[in-house]
């Protein structure tokens, strides 16, 4: 509610949280700032796809157990903690298959995908889903 109320979204909010972490590490004199390794689970998977695309200093991502999309959410009638996941219009402009597209040629591992219902989506729908993001990776060479 708290980012309703200021007129932002949560997976904005959290993404932007993601970016300031970043800008912690790599003040760092121990850490290699041109090597940031981004890791995003659950509901946390989705602000760290946002904080990859938006900040290019994240080289590789992996997200476990991600939203598979935001249109598998609009195409069905029932779903479960998914309000945090959501940005409002999102889906006239972009879903996730394009985001990662975005992080061509970065690295990205996606694992366990999840529906709206949190339950696991078959390897072959995700690929389906994201055929046009394979098709961004394989175009620059990964």
């Amino acid at each position: 509610m708290t980012a309703i109320l200021i007129g932002k979204t949560m997976p904005g909010m959290r993404a932007q949280d993601i970016t300031r972490g970043i800008d912690m590490l790599v003040a760092r004199s121990d850490v290699d700032g041109a090597n940031i390794f981004g890791f995003g689970k659950e509901a946390g998977a989705v602000p760290m796809l946002y904080a990859a695309v938006l900040d290019s200093r994240v080289r590789r991502v992996a997200l476990e157990g991600m939203l598979v999309s935001y249109d598998s959410v609009v195409t069905h009638r029932i779903q479960r903690q998914i309000f945090e996941q959501v940005v409002p219009s999102a889906l006239r402009y972009f879903d996730f298959p394009d985001l990662i597209a975005a992080l061509a040629p970065r690295s990205v591992w996606m694992v366990n995908a999840v529906n709206g219902l949190d339950h696991s989506v078959p390897v072959t729908e995700v690929t389906d889903a994201y055929a046009s993001a394979t098709r961004a990776f394989q175009s620059r060479g990964r």
